[in-house]
């Protein structure tokens, strides 16, 4: 089943947003996560500068003296934890400041002067790790840096007993130039995360532009195929009013010039068949012209009350207004005679006065659409003869010649009034033998 018009442009939308919003979602995320890279990238490069830099100034020699027995209060170790803790202080950022070696594969901390946190929540700040204390959850980054004896970064934060860090690791010498170990810097990413903060706060205001942006671009595209759709249905009724117009026009031509055939053959003066007949078949043939007609604006209630004044006079029904608005509108001059002859024939037709009532169908912009419903007065159904029904189910410019000549003088005129409204703009519909539908345009007054 192929979807409705509406159903398939709301589709049309939300695949269209949702790509751009897609697209650019992919973009923005992919500028904060090179901003992200790129800020963390200058954090490392800073602290494996200052690590490296830091680890020039050790003295490995003295270095190796240390060992488990070595006690923190001994002089020549504290004259290192002081140097330590004094570079700490200078770096931005930093948290801890030690020093690392590694023995059968296993690594240890040798001088640990950093200030540590309260883990274990007693109110007095944990003890360092002592001197040959084995470093147990030690980094990748870390083993390998004293391994290869190199320069490391981690790549990753990671998380230890002592909290979530980003380290920088440089290798420093005795005098000889032998290797000894490593010093390390552990970065605190409370700072980093601030700083990435701004960053991630722009990330987020602009997953609310996308989305945004998205609505925008939605509303434009069903803008435009709404546009694009209502001038492809003008321009199909157009086409359609045109086809059926010529339609018109060319039956009507075989249609009238059939009819001044018929007339010329009773140009006898002493011509004396069903006048009336003539008569019908005359107005028939006026009727049947497409021609312009002019209109009148006013109050349309108040028109319909001195129309109702008018078939009460003459007995013909009544045409009652259910609305309640004053309305201020232009409509067909012409209307009201075409209503009473219309009138004029149901009531020859039927032998009882006709009741109808108008009420508004739909408001559009520019109009409203109203509805006369028509019935008979009598508690009888009102009842048209089969072949008027027959007649009326069949649009009117379609009537043959044949057909034509072969109706009664009251039957033409009846269809006469029909065509007549039906050329001032009126949609006829017989929704049963007892009931007549006439739909027609109300134009608003600006």
């Amino acid at each position: 089943m192929k979807p409705s018009k509406p159903f398939q442009y709301i589709s049309e939308v939300i695949v269209v947003s949702s790509i751009f919003m897609l697209l650019l979602g992919v973009t923005i995320y992919l500028l904060y996560t090179k901003s992200m890279d790129a800020l963390e990238e200058q954090i490392k490069i800073g602290l494996i500068s200052t690590v490296s830099a830091a680890a020039t100034t050790l003295d490995g020699s003295v270095h190796e003296q240390f060992s488990a027995s070595t006690s923190r209060s001994d002089p020549v170790y504290q004259q290192m934890a002081q140097h330590m803790e004094s570079i700490r202080k200078a770096a931005a950022d930093v948290r801890y400041i030690y020093t690392c070696i590694l023995q059968n594969n296993k690594v240890y901390f040798i001088v640990n002067p950093s200030p540590q946190n309260d883990n274990d929540g007693d109110g007095i700040a944990d003890e360092p790790p002592a001197l040959m204390e084995l470093y147990r959850d030690a980094p990748d980054e870390l083993y390998q840096a004293l391994k290869n004896q190199q320069i490391g970064i981690s790549k990753i934060p990671y998380h230890d007993q002592w909290g979530t860090f980003i380290s920088a690791y440089a290798p420093f010498y005795d005098h000889q130039g032998r290797f000894v170990g490593v010093l390390a810097m552990d970065l605190e990413l409370g700072n980093f995360y601030l700083r990435m903060a701004p960053i991630k706060q722009v990330f987020n205001k602009a997953k609310i532009i996308i989305v945004f942006l998205g609505i925008i671009v939605g509303l434009i595209v069903w803008w435009i195929r709404r546009s694009h759709f209502n001038r492809n249905r003008l321009f199909t009724v157009i086409n359609q009013q045109s086809d059926l117009n010529l339609d018109k026009l060319q039956r009507q031509g075989y249609l009238l010039v059939a009819l001044m055939k018929f007339f010329y053959q009773l140009k006898d003066p002493s011509y004396s068949g069903d006048t009336q007949k003539l008569e019908s078949l005359e107005k028939y043939g006026e009727y049947s012209l497409l021609k312009s007609e002019s209109s009148q604006r006013g109050n349309f209630p108040q028109w319909l009350n001195n129309f109702q004044e008018r078939l009460i006079q003459h007995r013909l029904g009544t045409l009652t207004w259910r609305g309640n608005e004053v309305l201020q509108a232009c409509w067909p001059e012409a209307m009201g005679e075409a209503l009473f002859s219309l009138y004029d024939v149901f009531e020859q037709l039927i032998h009882h006065p006709v009741m109808a009532e108008i009420e508004m169908a739909s408001e559009l912009l520019d109009s409203w659409k109203l509805r006369s419903v028509f019935h008979s007065s009598h508690k009888q159904l009102f009842l048209l003869p089969a072949k008027i029904i027959r007649i009326i189910n069949v649009p009117l410019y379609k009537i043959e010649y044949e057909q034509l000549i072969k109706l009664s003088a009251i039957e033409i005129k009846l269809l006469s009034a029909l065509i007549r409204l039906e050329n001032l703009g009126c949609h006829i519909q017989l929704k049963n033998s007892s009931t007549l539908w006439i739909e027609w345009t109300l134009y608003k007054v600006k």
